[in-house]
């Protein structure tokens, strides 16, 4: 603590390669292949459809402490529907990948200015209502399309 900050999630990484059995895998050094090319026609579908849903939404909360995966991780969600086997092994690939890393973390030094700022637009539609009380719920959907 008198260093900083520093954040990992080491235990929820342990425990999701555990599950997946990849707890004793052997560790890639990147969690993609720069020459990978994920497609919706290349390849047959697989069985286990919610196995598959499942490891990428645990993956997508790794991010935020790894950010590095970000690209790879939002690779294999656009295939959330119907992944194929080609999918399931670049999944298989990220797993491979924090099997080596799962100690990284965000570091918080006590000596850096931190300023973090977040923006949010929860209740847009309602401030258009507001603008123009006539708006229909109707023409809402259109302007969200």
């Amino acid at each position: 603590m008198k260093d900083g900050l520093f954040l990992n999630q080491k235990k929820y990484i342990e425990d999701l390669l555990e599950k997946c059995g990849f707890g004793n895998a052997r560790s890639l050094p990147t969690p993609m292949v720069s020459s990978c090319n994920l497609s919706a026609n290349d390849g047959s579908p697989i069985q286990q459809v919610t196995e598959y849903q499942s490891i990428v939404g645990a993956i997508q909360y790794i991010i935020i402490t790894q950010p590095e995966i970000a690209y790879a991780v939002n690779q294999i969600c656009q295939f959330m529907q119907s992944p194929l086997y080609l999918q399931f092994n670049a999944v298989k690939r990220i797993l491979r990948y924090l099997q080596g890393t799962s100690d990284y973390g965000l570091k918080f030094p006590n000596n850096s200015h931190l300023s973090i700022t977040g923006f949010a637009d929860a209740n847009w539609a309602q401030i258009l209502m507001i603008d123009d009380p006539l708006l229909s719920i109707a023409s809402i959907s259109e302007v969200i399309l």
